[in-house]
């Protein structure tokens, strides 16, 4: 994917999507997957399902009745019976294909993690993210740099406790759809899972970050004004005059009326 802006300069940006690497998930009670054994007996911690396929984007309602471990939660009071699954933790993993190293930066991106995960790569924890409707992004530049495949690992926490349909939204202090808590079109069942698409982002030369928009109006004049204003964000290797090697960066702000 490229860009072209006015001034003459290139944005090149390239993306892979990763939904259809081979994802799998798994049940733990909370806490579990962090440990690797018992700590009274050094029995090592069993998870609450198996390794599943999963699918991506997706949740995990649908990974356990397609695994038959939960029954139809549309039909009946089955959804009673799945009231567990928001209250356990949740990892996804995958062997995802790393690009051709480039001098640019390689990001992991999550167009929609639901809902507090933590994300690592070839073991290594990268970051922590909370909240559906934002992307997760995350450098792994040096990791996926010549390797052929990249291990990734996405571990969910359960569910926060949020309320449905009958609530105060004045107390609502959570970034996640309120309509899985239940509505009155929709029975209660909480979603955990990567709800958006995955994939690698290269930027080759330069990015803009942190993008804002602001704007002013005069009615009585029929006049307005839009203040942009980012972050210039250059990948492009270069050599310091003390000899050191670094890339450019800044902000930039564009001033327009009319």
């Amino acid at each position: 994917m490229t860009h072209e802006r006015g001034t003459g300069r290139k944005l090149e940006m390239k993306e892979w999507l990763l939904n259809g690497e081979k994802w799998e998930v798994k049940g733990y009670w909370p806490w579990v997957p962090l440990k690797v054994s018992s700590m009274e007996i050094g029995q090592e911690l069993l998870g609450v399902t198996d390794w599943m396929p999963a699918t991506v984007p997706g949740g995990v309602h649908a990974e356990l009745l397609r695994a038959g471990l939960i029954e139809d939660p549309w039909f009946g009071l089955n959804s009673w019976k799945c009231e567990w699954v928001e209250n356990r933790w949740w990892v996804y993993r995958a062997s995802v294909a790393c690009p051709k190293p480039g001098s640019g930066r390689t990001e992991l991106v999550f167009k929609g993690l639901d809902y507090e995960a933590q994300v690592f790569a070839d073991g290594r924890l990268l970051g922590e993210h909370e909240g559906m409707y934002h992307e997760a992004v995350f450098d792994v530049t040096e990791l996926a740099r010549g390797q052929e495949r990249m291990e990734v690992t996405v571990m969910f926490k359960h569910a926060p406790d949020e309320m449905s349909q009958i609530g105060m939204t004045s107390r609502t202090h959570t970034q996640k759809s309120r309509f899985n808590y239940k509505w009155d079109f929709s029975t209660r069942l909480v979603n955990i899972g990567i709800w958006d698409d995955v994939l690698l982002r290269v930027h080759e030369a330069w990015t803009l970050d942190d993008v804002s928009v602001a704007t002013d109006a005069d009615p009585d004049a029929g006049t307005g004004e839009i203040l942009v204003t980012a972050a210039v964000r250059s990948f492009a290797v270069r050599d310091d005059a003390d000899g050191g090697r670094g890339a450019r960066g800044g902000r930039e702000r564009r001033r327009r009326k009319g």
